[in-house]
C-alpha cells in the first residue's frame, strides 16, 4: 500500500483518480495525474466560457471536498463506495451551489452540452443595450460646456479640455490645458474649474465624470489638495446661473481629443474657434453608442 501523503491521496491514489477522470471527461477535459495545483490549472487554462469557468471551481472544490470525507469515512467508519455513485454525488452538490455563480455562458455547442450534463440553468450572456448618445443645444440664453480631464498611466502626463458651444450648435471657443496632477479626477475637477473660469454667466457643464457631478452636492469628497479651489468655485457659481449633467463618454469624443493634446503639450491654449484636430467629432454631431 502507497503511504498516504496529500500528492497521493488527492490526485495519485487509482480511486481518485478515476473521479478526477470521469469530472473532467464531463468538461471536455484530458485528465493527468499530478498535484492539485496543477489539477486546478488544467480547468483554469481551458478558455471557459464564465459560467462554466464558475461550475469548473465548484466541481473542483467538490472533488476535494469529497475525497477528504471518503477518506475518513474509510478511516474511522470502514464504509467503502465505488467511483460511479461518487461522481453521481458530485454532480447532484454541483447544482446544488450554482446559484453561487454569476457568469454567463457562449452561445456554443459546448457549452449547452456540458451545461446540460451537469444539470444546471443556462446563463446566456446578456444582449448589449445600445444607447444612442446625443449632443443637445443648450436654451437660448445658455453656453454649453463639454469638459474632460485625464491623465496617461503610461507616461504620467495629464491635461483637461473644453469646448463651449450655444443654442444654435455653434462653437464659440475651446481650451485644453497641460496639468501636473497625481490622478484623473484631478484633471476632471480642474477641468471644471477653468471652464467656469473662462465661461460666461448662464452655463450647462457636460461631463463624462459621474464622481465629478457628485462631488457638486458633497464638495467634502473633493481631493483635499483641490478643495479650496473647488469651494471658490462653487462660491463663483452663486452669480450665475448653472447646471451640471452626466453624459456617456462616447458623446465626449471631442474634449477628449483636447484633453489630450493639453497632456502633450505645455500650459494653457485658447482657440476662438474648434481647433482641426476635433472637427470630425464636431461635425459628426457628436453622436455615438454606448
Amino acid at each position: 500500500m502507497a503511504p498516504e501523503n496529500i500528492n497521493h491521496l488527492f490526485s495519485e491514489c487509482p480511486f481518485t483518480c478515476s473521479i478526477w477522470s470521469s469530472m473532467f471527461i464531463v468538461f471536455g477535459l484530458h485528465f493527468t495525474s499530478g498535484p492539485l495545483a496543477v489539477i486546478l490549472s488544467s480547468g483554469l487554462s481551458a478558455h471557459f466560457s464564465p459560467q462554466l469557468m464558475d461550475l469548473w471551481l465548484l466541481m473542483f472544490g467538490t472533488i476535494v471536498w469529497l475525497i477528504w470525507d471518503l477518506r475518513n469515512k474509510l478511516r474511522f467508519e470502514e464504509k467503502v463506495s465505488t467511483v460511479s455513485s461518487n461522481c453521481r454525488t458530485i454532480i447532484n452538490h454541483v447544482p446544488a451551489s450554482s446559484p453561487l455563480a454569476r457568469g454567463h455562458m457562449l452561445n456554443k455547442v459546448r457549452d449547452l452540452c456540458i451545461i446540460r450534463s451537469i444539470g444546471v440553468h443556462y446563463r446566456p450572456r446578456p444582449n448589449s443595450k445600445i444607447v444612442e448618445v446625443t449632443w443637445h443645444p443648450p436654451c437660448f440664453g445658455f453656453v454649453k460646456i463639454k469638459i474632460d480631464g485625464g491623465r496617461k498611466r503610461d507616461s504620467g502626463k495629464a491635461g483637461s479640455g473644453g469646448v463651449f458651444c450655444n443654442y444654435q450648435g455653434h462653437v464659440l471657443g475651446a481650451f485644453s490645458a497641460n496639468l501636473d496632477v497625481p490622478s484623473g479626477v484631478h484633471a476632471e475637477v480642474l477641468a471644471v474649474i477653468k471652464a467656469i473660469e473662462l465661461a460666461w454667466h448662464n452655463i450647462w457643464i457636460e461631463t463624462d465624470s459621474l464622481l465629478v457631478t457628485k462631488f457638486f452636492r458633497s464638495p467634502h469628497l473633493v481631493p483635499w489638495r483641490l478643495r479650496v479651489d473647488w469651494q471658490n468655485c462653487l462660491l463663483h457659481l452663486q452669480h450665475m446661473s448653472f447646471k451640471i449633467y452626466h453624459i456617456f463618454r462616447e458623446g465626449n469624443h471631442a474634449v477628449d481629443a483636447l484633453a489630450n493634446h493639453g497632456a502633450l503639450g505645455s500650459g494653457l491654449t485658447w482657440w476662438d474657434t474648434a481647433p482641426s484636430f476635433i472637427f470630425a467629432f464636431l461635425s459628426a454631431g457628436l453622436v455615438g453608442h454606448a
